[in-house]
């Protein structure tokens, strides 16, 4: 791959088509999202399980990075070797890749990956800058570093006409409001010059509450909020967009292509589901039962009081709460999240189209099932399967294969 000129900018149909669609402020005339009713609706079946307690050739850390491989295993990043497992499509380890450090093929935090045909990249968020592995085993190809540091976690490396750039999402805090707004920006290999594409609208991502014996309010993470979502393709070849349209009960969603084509831009509405008060009782006791809150509050009722009195909960939720794109171009929603135990994916086809639903439980691609950033999905989806993260009931982490079938019901 050749040198980027550092004075060369994306192509300006990008910036300009992300900007529109990302800064639009006007309301959509939403349409119902088609034959919902309708929809196909398939069932999970689990087919194959990795991780284990007591086996080091699948004993899995904190699964915060995973990737669909080609032939249809999964590429799973272990933070704490630095390093990158390969399972095959039956769960054997086939490979590992990288490990600790500052040279070629070395990382010190893997923050992003996927693959580009055969080719596996892998983006370092704390050495800003991405490796290609060739298939042939070769030498690692790395692009970037820390010459020109910025705040954030590198997304995924995006191909130029005659070099690489970088599209990475950063978080400023406001110090009044104390939220949260993602930037999405792009550089060179080299890290210069840094280029913002666009700002993502600022919505309640955050919410404060006032603790006895603290100096200043706590900060949480707000458990629906209603700022925009993207994710970018497994091959990095586009970006796609959810607004949400929260108080009308829709959403409107936008695909970008790396040249600054619009590949579809569809908006639909659904029945608003208002938030309840099971819900709200829900979420108060999720963050209640936080460790690292209970060590800040002189008691659980202390705690239970200041949540109680800094949540505000919209009067309806948020019409997709995730968003996670395959590598055959469909687009996986995850629906409203009313704490019950089940979540509806609603499955767009490659032109945007409602295709089918899906009904799981609401920890598949979860966290340990607790509140957190709403772009940050741990699945990777390959077709009509998927790679999830599911801890059990010690928080262990697992990570599954599961094929959908047709469902009987």
């Amino acid at each position: 791959m050749r040198r980027a000129s550092s004075s060369r900018f994306l192509p300006s149909g990008w910036l300009r088509t992300a900007t529109v669609v990302l800064l639009c402020s006007g309301a959509p005339c939403l349409r119902p999202e088609a034959g919902r009713a309708q929809l196909p609706e398939y069932a999970l079946e689990p087919t194959v399980r990795i991780g284990s307690v007591d086996d080091p050739q699948s004993v899995l850390e904190v699964v915060t990075v995973l990737s669909a491989t080609p032939e249809g295993g999964v590429a799973i990043a272990q933070p704490g070797s630095s390093s990158i497992w390969i399972f095959s499509p039956s769960g054997e380890r086939q490979e590992v890749v990288g490990r600790e450090g500052d040279g070629p093929g070395e990382f010190r935090n893997i923050s992003a990956m996927g693959w580009r045909g055969d080719t596996l990249w892998a983006a370092d968020g704390n050495r800003f800058r991405v490796t290609f592995f060739p298939p042939d085993g070769s030498e690692p190809i790395v692009h970037g570093g820390p010459a020109q540091k910025a705040a954030g976690v590198i997304r995924a490396p995006l191909p130029a006409g005659d070099g690489l750039w970088v599209v990475y999402r950063r978080w400023r805090l406001d110090p009044v409001l104390r939220t949260y707004r993602e930037e999405i920006w792009a550089a060179d290999e080299d890290w210069q010059p840094l280029e913002r594409l666009a700002t993502l609208p600022e919505g309640p991502d955050g919410f404060r509450i006032e603790l006895p014996g603290m100096r200043g309010p706590v900060p949480l993470t707000h458990p629906l909020p209603e700022h925009p979502l993207f994710a970018l393709a497994p091959d990095v070849s586009s970006l796609t967009i959810v607004r949400r349209e929260v108080e009308r009960g829709g959403y409107a969603i936008t695909r970008v292509g790396i040249d600054g084509d619009t590949l579809f831009h569809r908006e639909y509405a659904i029945e608003p589901q208002p938030v309840s008060d099971e819900t709200r009782t829900a979420v108060l006791e999720q963050y209640v039962s936080q460790e690292s809150l209970q060590r800040l509050a002189p008691s659980t009722r202390a705690l239970r009081d200041a949540i109680d009195s800094g949540l505000d909960l919209p009067d309806v939720h948020p019409a997709v709460t995730k968003v996670v794109v395959g590598t055959d171009g469909s687009t996986w929603l995850r629906g409203p999240d009313d704490r019950s135990g089940m979540v509806r994916w609603t499955v767009l086809d490659a032109n945007g189209e409602p295709a089918y639903t899906c009904l799981t439980p609401r920890e598949i691609g979860m966290f340990r099932g607790v509140i957190e950033t709403q772009n940050l999905v741990r699945m990777t989806v390959d077709g009509k399967r998927f790679w999830a993260v599911e801890p059990d009931e010690l928080d262990i982490p697992y990570v599954v294969r599961y094929e959908l079938r047709h469902s009987s019901g």
